[in-house]
């Protein structure tokens, strides 16, 4: 039995640019602390000199490694790529009754 390969079509790869060559990349979570893993994730980024858009993300944050930091996702001025999420679990899921 031959199975047929298929190529991905346009929207597939332009899917994939996304995910792989990402315009933006916002980290939530970000954090002062230098060992927190918000601080890692966003300090990797700009030592390995990635040269598009990186937010930071946290509400008690004004800048970070001398990135505008943002409260939120929705106050980010433009298209988000990619989501890098360093908030701790018990911070992201729903409080207790």
């Amino acid at each position: 039995m031959s199975r047929k390969r298929t190529t991905p079509g346009p929207a597939a790869s332009h899917d994939l640019e996304a995910i792989f060559r990402p315009r933006s990349i916002a980290v939530v979570g970000a954090w002062a602390n230098e060992r927190s893993q918000g601080y890692e994730y966003a300090q990797g980024l700009v030592e390995i000199g990635f040269r598009r858009a990186i937010y930071p993300v946290n509400p008690k944050l004004d800048e970070l490694l001398g990135l505008k930091a943002y409260p939120r996702l929705e106050a980010i001025p433009g298209p988000v790529d990619f989501v890098i999420s360093a908030v701790p679990a018990a911070q992201s899921g729903p409080k207790p009754a």
